[in-house]
């Protein structure tokens, strides 16, 4: 199949430790910032240009929720960002394929325009737990 849409795409929510199961709808943009940490390679041999290799994958989860004190999910991710705690996430196009781990919550920023609902960006990232996080492909 070809080109995706944004609509098409999910975000699963969970409890830590098993896969994210539940579907998160209370999400407006989405996006996933994957990357390589890097590291510098250049040598007398480099010809005078910096060369560099790759380490670790990162990735960082971002989100836009609208504020909904009666959303079971919303509630998870205040509770997770308030309470340090790690929550399972798997975010794909829709097929199946993506990131899975379980994450914590390093960003619960609140914007209240004039105009429109209260949304709260969020922004989550891997942690250290009984998962390996993995990239379904």
């Amino acid at each position: 199949m070809g080109m995706k849409r944004g609509l098409d795409c999910k975000l699963f929510y969970g409890t830590a430790g098993s896969q994210a199961a539940t579907e998160l709808t209370n999400c407006q943009d989405l996006n996933i910032e994957l990357d390589h940490e890097e590291f510098d390679a250049t040598s007398r041999a480099s010809g005078g240009w910096e060369e560099v290799e790759l380490g670790m994958k990162r990735g960082t989860l971002n989100w836009t929720m609208i504020q909904d004190s009666a959303d079971a999910a919303y509630l998870a991710v205040e509770d997770a960002f308030m309470n340090k705690t790690a929550l399972a996430l798997f975010i794909t196009r829709g097929d199946g394929k993506g990131l899975d781990a379980d994450f914590k919550i390093t960003k619960f920023s609140e914007k209240q325009p004039l105009r429109g609902a209260v949304v709260i960006d969020v922004s989550a990232r891997p942690t250290r737990s009984t998962r390996t996080p993995q990239f379904i492909q």
